[in-house]
């Protein structure tokens, strides 16, 4: 099943709305255009794993250093 993406931008012709997704049978996403015929996949972003670990870093900018210290 073919959806397509709206607003989105071909990166060959640079078209506007002419860009449709399809799924193949090994689960990656196929981006098509139908104006130009420009097509690419993506890995499904289920199955890709993110290297990252996500990091909060919060500082309590309240707080002035003690004295002789760095």
């Amino acid at each position: 099943m073919a959806r397509f993406i709206a607003g989105a931008i071909c990166p060959a012709c640079g078209l506007v709305d002419k860009l449709f997704i399809e799924r193949n049978t090994e689960g990656e996403n196929i981006r098509n255009c139908v104006a130009c015929g420009f097509s690419d996949s993506q890995p499904d972003a289920r199955k890709v794993q993110n290297p990252w670990q996500s990091v909060r870093i919060s500082a309590n900018l309240s707080e002035k250093p003690a004295k002789g210290s760095c």
